[in-house]
């Protein structure tokens, strides 16, 4: 195991994946990268490029492959993306893996690809447990509604298994949790839009779906899930659970609840964004946004949980960074532990520990941690006291070396090659050495 005090980090210089037009600023164009590596072996990254919200036209986003672990990047229609989900080998041999398509954020979500399945409570007949309140930072009406009262045959979604003969055949898997409540939209604003209109939307959940998943030593599966606080029911106050599977990933349960503390956070743990990883020693540690408000005094730490059952009980949660937008972590073969996180700013973290300290810290873009920690109420949202919003911090990690990962970015201060300065997407690749 390496020593923490001993790692030397280099990161590379920037590679550009593209950029958009000078001065051109309006949230959600060129940024929200989304980064994965195929099952042929290629990096493909997507990126956003229409407003950040579930209403109105968007343009389509646009897709990119590197051959060479992202030295460069070339664009790509999207037909000759590898859009196959993750493939989760399993304990005798077999395979699952989840969904017709790979999700990819926004393209998965709000855009012309928009096959990711949701669960609609018109059409099922299911309606809110308390009155629907007004999110300002989604711009939105949302509802609360439990889980357990839809029917099974909404809590059913297909899946892929590979028998140990490597032939696949369609299945179904199904999540059995009726305590979980989920939070979402009733009616929706054109976020970030000029116009400010309201258009009505049909109210839809984000559905409990086992994404990016841990097999543990026993064989069992686990993923964590984004909930509703059952007993919060007058505003959004995020829960994160563990999700586990005990029969090859065909029925899900919740294991035990990762971080539901009312009084740590302003608007709960998670919220759609939060990662597994399994350390060397057999832990799970759960990585966690709390920043889901754009107001200043709100939670923005980013919030690290573990647990040493498998997931059914976990240590109260830490704040190990003062920021915490789309947290994205993996462990290296060398036993590193990396994750990246922001807004403001871009940064990642270290450790060589199992997770239990980060001394090894770098910034990407954007003002430095210590900056952030030091004034802290000067920031707002993505913005740090008097200067310019430096990047979405949407942003994603692949593992491309025993002791390496390159991580996609955006960077809203970018040199124009024409003049001025522009928004644009970027590649680093960071190597460890002891």
């Amino acid at each position: 195991m390496p020593n923490p005090g001993k790692l030397t980090v280099t990161i590379s210089e920037p590679t550009l994946v593209l950029h958009g037009p000078a001065e051109e600023t309006p949230w959600g164009k060129y940024q929200f990268p989304d980064m994965w590596r195929g099952c042929d072996g290629n990096l493909y990254l997507c990126v956003n490029m229409g407003h950040d919200c579930d209403i109105g036209a968007r343009e389509e986003s646009r897709w990119f492959r590197s051959g060479d672990q992202g030295s460069t990047w070339d664009r790509v229609a999207q037909e000759q993306v590898d859009l196959r989900p993750d493939i989760t080998e399993l304990a005798d041999g077999s395979a699952i893996s989840f969904g017709r398509e790979r999700y990819v954020y926004h393209w998965s979500t709000y855009g012309p690809g928009n096959q990711w399945p949701k669960l609609f409570p018109r059409q099922w007949g299911v309606t809110p447990v308390a009155e629907p309140f007004f999110r300002k930072y989604s711009m939105r009406y949302d509802g609360i509604f439990r889980f357990g009262d839809f029917p099974a045959e909404a809590r059913r979604w297909p899946c892929r298994i590979r028998r140990s003969d490597g032939h696949w055949e369609e299945s179904h898997f199904s999540v059995d949790a009726p305590e979980l409540h989920l939070c979402g939209g009733i009616r929706q604003q054109h976020w970030w839009d000029q116009e400010k209109r309201w258009e009505a939307i049909d109210p839809q959940l984000p559905i409990p779906w086992p994404i990016k998943i841990t097999r543990l030593a026993d064989g069992s599966l686990v993923s964590p899930v984004a909930g509703q606080h059952p007993d919060v029911l007058d505003r959004r106050l995020a829960v994160t659970y563990c999700l586990a599977s005990v029969d090859n990933g065909l029925t899900w349960h919740i294991r035990g609840t990762v971080a539901d503390q009312i009084n740590l956070t302003t608007q709960g743990f998670g919220g759609g964004e939060q990662e597994f990883v399994a350390t060397d020693n057999g832990d799970l540690l759960c990585f966690m946004r709390t920043m889901m408000s754009a107001e200043q005094g709100m939670t923005r730490s980013l919030h690290v949980a573990r647990s040493s059952d498998s997931g059914r009980t976990w240590d109260t949660p830490q704040p190990i960074a003062p920021v915490s937008v789309t947290p994205h972590a993996t462990k290296l073969e060398n036993g590193v532990i990396a994750v990246i996180y922001g807004r403001p700013g871009v940064h990642f973290a270290l450790s060589a520990d199992e997770g239990l300290s980060w001394p090894t810290r770098k910034t990407v873009v954007g003002p430095s941690e210590a900056e952030l920690l030091a004034h802290r109420d000067q920031i707002k949202n993505g913005v740090f006291g008097d200067s310019p919003e430096s990047s979405c911090a949407n942003t994603d990690l692949v593992s491309t070396g025993p002791d390496r990962f390159v991580i996609a970015y955006s960077d809203f201060q970018y040199p124009h090659p024409e003049g001025g300065l522009c928004k644009a997407v970027l590649t680093r690749e960071v190597v460890m050495t002891k």
